[in-house]
């Protein structure tokens, strides 16, 4: 069971710490010493299946609210990966994650069988609960990630990931720099909250990607300010995936390293 006080600036949740709670084998439950004049909502979930209450505000005058959790009936969640010849991907991890507004989870990753299915049952169809579906293609294939609906079924067939290949070298010596990290995102993704890929160079500065998607991504080397190619902000360029196979980063240190942003 879980607690989330609703902000009335910004329409997120924050979870509760230490907010002490007590639950029977009745199946009810209560929070205490909760601050007044706060706007709170409760989740429970089991499996894959979340459930959550309406906003409930507490204030001076009404200070103690019910809250009822109701069990929609679950659904199941489906489908299939092929590959690009359209034969089944067989043992494809998928991994599902659960959200409503700021809160989620995740349980492993299940294996597709040997027809290239997948299926995640107990499923909340209620409408505001999300569930993101990824699949860990791995490398030199293009990442999977996508929102559906409980109830639904979808194919995904596999695509090739384009690569990019580099070096990172020294502005002033132009000797390869090994062990630099290297950062690059979609930014459509970015903007979307998603993660940004890694590589490491190798002993020769040389690095490497191969599950980009077509688009504009950014690029940078981690602690590092970039010299060339010259960027807007000094710590990343951008490069359009399929369109260049090389790329040379002459850095320099950089101290007070920003969060990788374009």
């Amino acid at each position: 069971m879980e607690l989330a006080e609703q902000f009335s600036q910004e329409d997120a949740l924050r979870r509760i710490v230490g907010t002490s709670r007590s639950g029977a084998s009745n199946g009810t439950f209560a929070f205490t010493s909760l601050p007044l004049n706060h706007t709170y909502q409760v989740s429970a979930h089991s499996g894959y299946n979340l459930l959550a209450s309406e906003p409930i505000t507490l204030t001076l005058e009404n200070p103690i609210q019910e809250v009822i959790l109701k069990q929609n009936p679950p659904e199941k969640l489906s489908g299939r990966v092929l590959l690009p010849d359209g034969s089944p991907c067989v043992d494809m991890p998928v991994r599902l994650a659960v959200r409503i507004l700021k809160h989620s989870f995740s349980n492993s990753a299940v294996p597709t069988d040997d027809e290239g299915n997948f299926e995640f049952s107990g499923l909340n169809p209620d409408p505001s609960v999300m569930y993101d579906l990824s699949i860990e293609t791995g490398e030199g294939w293009q990442p999977i990630k996508t929102t559906l609906e409980p109830g639904s079924f979808s194919e995904f067939v596999l695509e090739k990931g384009l690569t990019l290949k580099g070096r990172v070298i020294d502005h002033i010596t132009g000797q390869p720099l090994e062990g630099i990290g290297v950062a690059t995102a979609n930014l459509a993704d970015l903007h979307a909250g998603m993660n940004e890929t890694f590589a490491q160079t190798d002993s020769e500065g040389l690095f490497a990607f191969s599950t980009l998607a077509s688009g504009e991504y950014a690029i940078g080397a981690n602690n590092m300010e970039l010299v060339s190619p010259v960027s807007s902000n000094g710590y990343f360029t951008t490069f359009n995936a399929g369109e260049i196979e090389f790329i040379e980063l002459k850095v320099k240190p950089m101290t007070n390293m920003p969060h990788f942003a374009p």
